[in-house]
């Protein structure tokens, strides 16, 4: 992927310009309709912008699961299996995929195509285990994670999973979730990494051995990697924070997506090192952000729920769930919604105390400027509210020097309506500490 920085710095006098690139808010994320009903989404991935599957099922209600195709993007679906519950899979090229299966009595197997869709076959199939994930190099060379409900296993296979071969075994029932290896190597050996409630795990010598690693909170959820050092992982252990790490997570920085919620964050993306997105367990808005997680902002969508994300591309993206949260299926085309601009005061002076101003100018139609000073380094949350306390639009800077700050905000690319609006301020130390809490009122005339 190419390395492509949205971050610019200008320089212009005494001011730094931390410039975010903003795009027009209005139907960014728009509502996609499904042939079927289905209670959940299990799964759903792309080969290109046009063509993807899904797999839908239920936990609840009679609705049989189905795998569904899409050859425009999303648009349409047809059905190509019914009463199939797959719950995840990989594309590897346009006509061959793999995908976990629960099966009749008691049964998992890895089931394949090789020609789109149109026929599966099984594989791998094991009474009374867990296939609790997989990763394919190409249609013959893969690796499966599997549980007997006791303990955790790696096999690989080189027959497209016809035979599997026992690589690694640990205590751990729940390991091989989320795997992933990078198809570069090191003197022949490859770097992968997969998660086991609550541990993520590495390795570096092709899945013979595998280590916990450490920093990471309890249960990490979605991770993504540009390649085996610098990596993004979400965590569901209860507070909105992603950890970043750039040498293959001996270290982990927390990049706070939130300072204001609990949700925690679903999947993450990144087109590049500076922009990435992160769903949302609640809310109806994604994370995203052009600062490789420096700074992070919200998109709307449709979705109450949009933990489940799905890129192609940096401009063509999904958000999904389904569970007891229709509409089940978003789409952008355009890399998504607002992202708002910060710029900093070069003076060098140090604010003897934390300060948050009111908006200028107030009344405003269209853009607004919120100045606001930090005492100590700190990560800042600003938060924005209408009349009957909905958040509407929120932002976060993570370790944001001492100094003062400009925060321009542009109501014209929200979509709002005129009337009398709330910003609150938190900043927090490096331990999450509040260190200042402040709450203005703002007037918008559209």
């Amino acid at each position: 992927m190419k390395n492509t920085s949205i971050f610019r710095i200008f320089f212009y006098g005494l001011i730094i310009i931390l410039s975010i690139h903003t795009i027009n808010a209005k139907g960014q994320w728009y509502q996609q309709t499904l042939p079927v009903d289905p209670e959940i989404i299990f799964c759903m991935k792309f080969f290109n912008q046009n063509t993807g599957w899904m797999a839908t099922g239920s936990w609840q209600t009679s609705y049989m699961p189905k795998i569904l195709k899409t050859t425009d993007g999303g648009n349409n679906w047809y059905v190509l299996r019914d009463s199939t519950e797959m719950y995840y899979f990989q594309v590897l090229d346009s006509v061959t995929l793999y995908g976990r299966v629960r099966c009749a009595n008691n049964y998992e197997a890895i089931f394949r195509t090789f020609n789109g869709g149109l026929t599966w076959d099984s594989v791998s199939r094991k009474q009374g285990w867990a296939h609790n994930g997989h990763f394919f190099f190409n249609k013959d060379t893969g690796y499966v994670g599997s549980s007997d409900g006791d303990s955790g296993y790696v096999y690989k296979t080189t027959d497209g999973g016809v035979t599997l071969t026992q690589l690694y075994r640990n205590g751990n029932a729940m390991m091989g979730g989320n795997m992933f290896f990078f198809k570069q190597n090191v003197n022949g050996l490859y770097t992968g990494y997969c998660t086991g409630l609550p541990y993520m795990y590495k390795t570096t010598n092709s899945g013979n051995n595998w280590e916990v690693i450490s920093g990471v909170f309890p249960q990490p959820h979605g991770l993504y990697f540009l390649n085996k050092d610098t990596g993004w992982v979400s965590n569901i252990h209860g507070d909105a924070v992603i950890q970043h790490t750039t040498n293959g997570g001996v270290n982990w920085t927390n990049q706070y997506t939130s300072l204001f919620s609990t949700c925690f964050t679903g999947d993450i993306y990144f087109s590049s090192y500076n922009r990435g997105w992160a769903g949302s367990a609640d809310g109806y808005f994604i994370y995203t952000t052009t600062t490789g997680g420096q700074v992070w902002g919200r998109q709307t969508t449709p979705n109450q729920r949009t933990p489940l994300i799905y890129f192609s591309d940096s401009l063509h993206g999904w958000n999904y769930s389904g569970f007891q949260s229709a509409p089940y299926l978003s789409k952008t085309t355009n890399g998504g919604g607002v992202i708002i601009g910060i710029t900093k005061n070069t003076s060098g002076n140090i604010p003897l105390n934390y300060v948050l101003e009111q908006n200028y100018p107030n009344p405003f139609n269209g853009s607004t400027v919120i100045e606001y000073s930090l005492v100590k380094k700190s990560t800042i949350g600003m938060n924005i509210y209408d009349i009957t306390g909905r958040s509407i639009y929120e932002i976060t800077a993570n370790n944001q020097e001492a100094g003062s700050y400009k925060l321009r905000i542009d109501f014209g690319t929200l979509n709002l309506t005129s009337g009398t609006y709330f910003y609150k301020f938190i900043a927090v130390n490096e331990h999450g500490l509040q260190q200042f809490s402040g709450t203005r009122k703002m007037i918008y005339l559209k």
